[in-house]
């Protein structure tokens, strides 16, 4: 189905323009493209409505990061020792995993083909058995390796 700009003029696909619930097939009167050239001209028009536009947005953004649950439990979690250790944990996991993938990429690690603890072919991951050694891998297939996560 198309649908004629009411700006340029042109008749496009339907996928051109943005969605609006009250407008024609559920879309807006003018392309993606004649809004976009019309928002910056009027950015370049306002620039102190944009600048406080822009404040509001992130006022509010910031406003409601602070007072939502999950903010809360980090604060009552992330002062404590049990806290810290669990951030802690979490950087190093990434950290290893970034640089076996790292590693994969340059071609100084290569991954094996099949399971070192049943044999198996197919999808190999990497399983640290310990972060701070993190070009330490066993290679395993998927049900090995959740075997290992949940020995833990």
């Amino acid at each position: 189905m198309e649908k004629k700009c009411s700006n340029c003029l042109e008749i496009k696909s339907l996928q051109s323009y943005y969605n609006k619930k009250n407008g024609l097939h559920g879309k807006h009167a003018e392309c993606k493209n004649c809004l976009c050239m019309k928002n910056k001209i009027w950015k370049e028009k306002n620039p102190e409505k944009v600048k406080i536009n822009n404040e509001n947005y992130y006022e509010k953004l910031n406003s409601q990061y602070k007072t939502s649950a999950f903010r809360g439990h980090a604060k009552q979690i992330g002062n404590t020792l049990e806290g810290f250790n669990r951030y802690a944990q979490r950087k190093m996991k990434n950290l290893a995993a970034s640089l076996i993938n790292y590693g994969l990429r340059c071609g100084y690690i290569i991954r094996k083909t099949e399971c070192e603890k049943c044999g198996e072919k197919g999808i190999i991951e990497g399983h640290h058995s310990d972060y701070s050694k993190p070009l330490e891998v066993v290679w395993v297939c998927i049900e090995c390796h959740a075997k290992l996560h949940t020995r833990m």
